[in-house]
C-alpha cells in the first residue's frame, strides 16, 4: 500500500533543467496480488499521479497559467483515467477573473461506453475545480472565489467587497452529497 517512485527534473543538467523545470513525479500506488491454484497470479494496481506543469504564457487578454495532468488507475468507473486541465487568467479594464483547472477527462475501459472504441474510450468534460472574479473600479473594490468538489458534491466561496470605507465579506459552503446542507 503506498508504493511511490520519486522522479524528479531538479538534479538534470542547466539544459534539462531550463526545458523541464522543477518538474516532480511521484506516483503513489496501491498493488494487489493475490495467487489460487485455479486462476494463478492476479495483480492489480489503484492510484495515480497529478503533475502541474507551470505555463505563464499570453494569448491576447487571457493568460495560461498552469496544466495540470492526473493519470489515474483503477478508478470507479475505468481502468484508467487521464484528466488534464488548465488554468487560465482574463484581465479586462477593471475586471480580472481565472478559471481554476477545467478540461477534459479520458477514460480507457469505461463499462458505460457503448459507443465508443472497442477499448471503451470516452472522453467528458472536466468541471472547473474554481472560479474566481475581482473588482477595482475607484473607490469600488472587491472579489471573491468560488471552489467546486464535484466528486464529493461540495461548493465554497468567499466574496469581499467595498465602496470607500464601507465593505462586507461572507463565505459559506454547500454540500449536496447525502442531503447535506448549507453553512455559512
Amino acid at each position: 500500500k503506498g508504493l511511490s517512485l520519486k522522479v524528479s527534473a531538479a538534479d538534470n543538467d542547466g539544459f534539462l533543467k531550463s526545458v523541464l523545470g522543477a518538474i516532480e513525479l511521484a506516483p503513489v500506488v496501491d498493488l494487489y496480488a493475490s495467487w489460487s491454484a485455479h486462476d494463478g497470479l492476479k495483480l492489480k494496481a489503484s492510484g495515480g499521479m497529478e503533475v502541474s506543469i507551470p505555463i505563464n504564457k499570453e494569448l491576447g487578454p487571457v493568460n495560461f497559467n498552469e496544466l495540470e495532468i492526473a493519470l489515474l488507475l483503477e478508478s470507479d468507473d475505468a481502468i484508467l483515467k487521464l484528466n488534464a486541465g488548465l488554468s487560465l487568467g482574463d484581465k479586462l479594464g477593471p475586471v480580472a477573473a481565472t478559471v481554476e483547472r477545467i478540461g477534459v477527462s479520458l477514460k480507457v475501459g469505461s463499462e458505460d461506453a457503448k459507443d465508443a472504441l472497442p477499448i471503451g474510450l470516452r472522453a467528458d468534460f472536466l468541471p472547473p475545480r474554481g472560479l474566481g472574479l475581482a473588482i477595482e473600479a475607484g473607490p469600488a473594490k472587491g472579489g471573491g472565489f468560488l471552489s467546486f468538489d464535484h466528486e464529493k458534491g461540495r461548493y465554497g466561496g468567499a466574496l469581499e467587497i467595498g465602496i470607500g470605507q464601507i465593505g462586507g465579506a461572507a463565505e459559506g459552503l454547500l454540500a449536496t452529497e447525502g442531503g447535506a446542507g448549507v453553512s455559512g
